[in-house]
């Protein structure tokens, strides 16, 4: 709930006062907070609004594009295994983008790939983050 609140304050801002790529991250975030709580019919419709909202812009990241391309391919998915190769399929798309410059920064936000580690391992994103420092 509090992620939420958060996200939805950044998303509600409308001074300008944000930065475009700091709003979009937001966007995403908003939608992982959606996932999680499964949500998954407003998942759908965010993923169609973020693209939406991308198309209008110039400058398109690649890995924006993998991790809508993420959610709409899990929404999809109905096995085991059909979200297990999704996940992999991203985790590998991401770490391509590790020595990608102007790629690397967003990759600072947020840990995804611990966070697409929780989701096959069913856990928490801390518990993942916890175990890989011992």
């Amino acid at each position: 709930d509090d992620a939420l609140a958060y996200i939805n304050r950044i998303l509600n801002n409308e001074t300008g006062e944000i930065l475009l790529e700091i709003r979009i991250y937001a966007r995403l975030l908003s939608i992982i907070i959606h996932f999680e709580i499964e949500n998954i019919e407003l998942v759908d419709y965010k993923v169609t609004s973020i693209k939406r909202f991308l198309k209008k812009r110039a400058k398109n990241n690649k890995f924006e594009n993998i991790v809508i391309d993420f959610f709409r391919r899990i929404i999809k998915t109905r096995s085991k295994q059909e979200t297990e190769d999704v996940i992999e399929k991203t985790r590998r798309d991401i770490s391509a983008l590790e020595n990608v410059i102007g790629e690397i920064q967003v990759l600072n936000y947020f840990d995804y790939n611990s966070w697409l580690d929780s989701i096959k391992q069913k856990t928490t994103i801390g518990k993942v983050i916890t175990d890989k420092l011992h």
